[in-house]
């Protein structure tokens, strides 16, 4: 096993304990790419192993990926997008459409799974956002 598998599974062992130990996933993942960077970078640059990394092709241009990220105008619609799916539940609309779908549906085999996969439809459809869609019927689908 070479030196790259090493440090992969070493990696992705540490994001496991991290999680385990009940770390929140965007710390643990920030946390774990900055820490093994630097050890990728302690390794080629002073124990001179080689490795495909260097300090400016990964982490030398991580502040213009970042801008490059931030600067892109369709991400603006993500956090709307979520908000239209908050409001949405909150307002009571999808909780009804839900409710009168198991009420017509619910005779036939399986009304609850083929409610949620219309609405999910319906609701795919009316935001544009997976994220936000699987949000709103995880909390649909298991609420009271």
């Amino acid at each position: 096993m070479g030196v790259e598998a090493i440090l992969v599974v070493a990696m992705f062992a540490s994001f496991m304990v991290l999680l385990l130990l009940g770390f929140p996933v965007a710390w643990s993942l920030a946390g774990i790419g900055l820490i093994f960077g630097i050890v990728g970078h302690v390794m080629v640059e002073y124990l001179d192993f080689p490795l495909w990394f260097t300090w400016q092709g990964t982490i030398g241009v991580l502040d213009a990926r970042i801008y490059g990220i931030v600067a892109n105008e369709l991400m603006v619609a993500l956090p709307m997008f979520i908000f239209m799916g908050i409001m949405l539940d909150r307002s009571g609309i999808a909780e009804k459409l839900m409710h009168s779908l198991v009420k017509v549906l619910g005779g036939l085999r399986g009304g609850y799974a083929i409610t949620v996969v219309l609405v999910g439809v319906l609701l795919a459809a009316s935001t544009g956002i997976v994220g936000a869609s699987v949000v709103l019927l995880g909390m649909l689908s298991l609420g009271p």
